[in-house]
């Protein structure tokens, strides 16, 4: 097995289709993936921009996904 959780974080033009070649990789692998576009400003860094972040969780560990709910609410513009 690999790392229970993993966490890839890269530029918002990764969304396409590498990005499904990574998410059908990271299946195979046993993961189940979340993916998430957050604005990086929001979070205290000193970039504008959104960034997407692959969230992979082994399929026999549980994933709390109120929290991905939430990190998806976080993912709006966020107030100047």
């Amino acid at each position: 097995y690999g790392p229970v959780i993993i966490i890839l974080e890269n530029v918002a033009g990764l969304v396409g289709p590498n990005l499904v070649i990574i998410m059908e990789a990271l299946r195979q692998a046993g993961y189940v993936v979340v993916v998430l576009l957050i604005n990086s400003d929001c979070h205290g860094l000193r970039q504008r921009r959104l960034r997407v972040y692959i969230v992979g969780v082994l399929s026999f560990a549980s994933l709390d996904t109120s929290l991905c709910a939430q990190a998806q609410d976080d993912a709006e513009p966020c107030a100047e």
